[in-house]
């Protein structure tokens, strides 16, 4: 239990951050559902899977202001994916069935489901309850794909900036394997953070607020960037020159959401298609060419640059 529900709200999206699986709260009805609105937009806005199941006065009582309610699914509707009020028992079953699968498909987020008291007393018969399946992993196009790679392997100073879309997909492993093969500083986003441990040789810091002179040199100097699940938001760049990929760079985004290729900053080429997947995809064209390099990694002088500056 909590003592105040939006703090029950803030609990299931920590639990889905930091589990990828869907976090659940039980509330009340009236305020103890209107309680969770600030937690919900962050969980909404953050692309975290959250179940809502939130109470509300009997369907014979409604509209009659009992339980002080209020339309909490219309109140929810614009910080949720999906957020409806169940009037039968019988569609219990199918509509929390529908909230894990919408709230982890695609782009994760919030889901809101309102039950009103009188449907949780009758007993309803259903046959074997086949839970949600796990959101598949979306690959990118191939010859979109190809040419991200081609950027890359072209590029004399590549970047990566990690993002929560990085943290969201487990693609932990892929990232590391990729920054080494191309010697490319890794950045992070708030989110992204832990997406590469801060002690690996290639992991360069911040962006925004959160920047040091060594990433804030890395940004502007680029002339690749890949960003991976990350948005450039306001509490990053604010959009200012400085803070954002310099003119004449090329920016390579690869995001879950096909509305967030391009939203922040215009991108030469997006991906849709989940990070770790994607990275992958990116590791089977880079493997092959950079097998036979030559110079050893920590020797490598972006490698040095980068530990130098850190030191």
């Amino acid at each position: 239990l909590v003592r105040h529900e939006h703090a029950a709200a803030s609990m299931a999206a920590g639990y889905a951050q930091l589990t990828g699986k869907p976090g659940v709260c039980l509330v009340t009805a009236g305020p103890g559902a209107t309680n969770l609105v600030t937690a919900v937009a962050e969980a909404y806005v953050g692309a975290l899977p959250v179940v809502i199941l939130a109470a509300r006065a009997s369907t014979v009582n409604a509209h009659r202001g009992a339980a002080q309610e209020v339309s909490t699914e219309k109140i929810f509707a614009p910080i949720t994916k999906f957020a409806i009020r169940a009037d039968r028992s019988d569609h219990l079953v199918d509509l929390v069935r529908q909230a894990f699968a919408i709230a982890r498909s695609g782009k994760p987020g919030p889901v809101f489901l309102d039950i009103p008291r009188d449907l949780l007393d009758g007993e309803v018969e259903f046959g074997h309850y086949e839970p949600s399946a796990e959101r598949a992993r979306v690959p990118g196009p191939s010859d979109v794909v190809a040419r991200v790679g081609r950027e890359l392997l072209g590029a004399r100073r590549p970047l990566l900036v990690a993002g929560g879309g990085t943290v969201a997909s487990g693609a932990f492993a892929e990232l590391r394997e990729l920054a080494e093969l191309l010697r490319a500083p890794v950045l992070t986003s708030m989110s992204g953070r832990g997406s590469l441990p801060d002690d690996h040789p290639l992991a360069a810091g911040g962006l925004g607020a959160h920047r040091n002179d060594l990433s804030k040199r890395l940004l502007v100097e680029a002339d690749v960037l890949l960003g991976l699940g990350t948005r450039f938001e306001e509490m990053e760049t604010n959009w200012r020159p400085g803070y954002v990929p310099a003119d004449g760079s090329r920016y390579l985004q690869v995001d879950l959401d096909p509305a967030e290729l391009g939203r922040s900053i215009p991108a030469h080429i997006g991906v849709v298609g989940d990070v770790r997947t994607v990275l992958r995809q990116l590791l089977d064209l880079v493997r092959p060419a950079r097998a036979g390099e030559a110079t050893p990694f920590a020797d490598d002088p972006r490698v040095r640059e980068v530990v130098e500056a850190v030191a």
